[in-house]
């Protein structure tokens, strides 16, 4: 996910250049537009990390949920995001 992050902030940023002549308010435009979809993946990436971690959810239980994620879910979730307008 870093690497198409990165790709969609050089996305969202170039337009928001080409679009704007006072750079500062194109910088402006561009957190805006870009800070709510970071905070998103943020949040999802941390509670990931945190289903990893945890010792509640270890064994079979982590399995289970590492199957959920690996499933239907995680992949809508990711679909979501690629389909989102950056």
């Amino acid at each position: 996910m870093g690497a198409s992050m990165a790709m969609e902030d050089a996305y969202v940023l170039a337009e928001e250049i080409a679009t704007n002549e006072n750079y500062q308010a194109a910088f402006s435009k561009y957190e805006a537009r870009r800070k709510p979809r970071i905070e998103k993946l943020a949040r999802h990436s941390t509670l990931f990390h945190q289903l990893l971690i945890s010792r509640f959810f270890s064994g079979a239980l982590q399995s289970l949920l590492f199957s959920w994620f690996g499933g239907p879910s995680y992949q809508s979730l990711v679909r979501d995001l690629i389909h989102e307008k950056p």
